[in-house]
């Protein structure tokens, strides 16, 4: 078995490593990849191949064990933005902990870069909505406490990282703390966060967001919709507080 192993094609290893990984055969994918050349490009593939969160540990493994470059370009990704797309929390702060790592690459389609990328990262976990938004609200906050990332990048679309984290109250008290002067911002179609969380109904981030003496609700609109509109019979103290902003 290993001489076949030493002797295998790395073409033909990633796909038995990606067969393996089905089967969860945790021992002899790593005796594959210890005789493989080209274990950036492995990793890469089973990451993007085989989501599951259960091999979070596994893939973390094989990135402290042998060197990886994490400059290398998958499928318009970095191994960072690609692990922030399959919410792999622990990864991305190992990663973001190495001062070498880019945190501000534009990942797959021009999205944006990390912090953008895991606050609309699909969920491939079992966790409960709780617990996906107090990991991914810890972990945005510790990327911005880095000081290496850009926070006011906008995406192609005019979406700031405030527009994409509105979900996560406790990001958007951080960076209304931090960085009041995006509490406004305004993407190419005339969207506030502000907006997006009347959108969505969520209450406790537009209630922060109105907290701030910066934010003007009267900007921005939704098909034709004021926060206000958006928010009537719907959103009561939402509504309120934006009457007597208005006053």
């Amino acid at each position: 078995m290993y001489i076949i192993m030493q002797n295998m094609d790395e073409f033909v290893a990633r796909y038995v490593i990606m067969t393996k990984l089905r089967v969860n055969d945790i021992d002899d994918i790593m005796m594959i990849i210890a005789n493989c050349a080209d274990i950036t490009m492995i990793l890469l593939d089973a990451i993007y191949i085989y989501p599951l969160r259960e091999y979070e540990s596994l893939y973390m493994t094989i990135y402290n064990d042998y060197e990886i470059d994490t400059k290398r370009i998958y499928y318009k990704h970095t191994i960072l933005t690609l692990v922030a797309s399959r919410s792999y929390y622990k990864f991305v702060e190992l990663l973001i902990s190495d001062n070498d790592v880019d945190v501000n690459h534009i990942g797959s389609c021009a999205v944006g870069p990390v912090g953008i990328t895991l606050c609309n990262a699909i969920k491939f976990n079992k966790n409960g909505e709780i617990n996906e938004i107090a990991e991914k609200s810890d972990m945005l906050i510790k990327l911005m406490e880095s000081g290496r990332y850009d926070v006011e990048y906008r995406t192609i679309f005019g979406y700031t990282l405030l527009h994409s984290a509105v979900k996560f109250p406790d990001v958007v008290r951080y960076i209304c703390k931090r960085y009041p002067h995006m509490i406004n911002a305004v993407s190419d179609d005339n969207i506030t966060p502000l907006i997006i969380a009347c959108i969505y109904g969520w209450r406790a981030s537009a209630k922060i967001l109105m907290e701030c003496p910066e934010c003007d609700p009267t900007i921005g609109s939704y098909s034709g919709k004021s926060a206000y509109e958006l928010v009537q019979n719907r959103m009561p103290i939402i509504s309120k507080m934006i009457e007597q902003r208005r006053i």
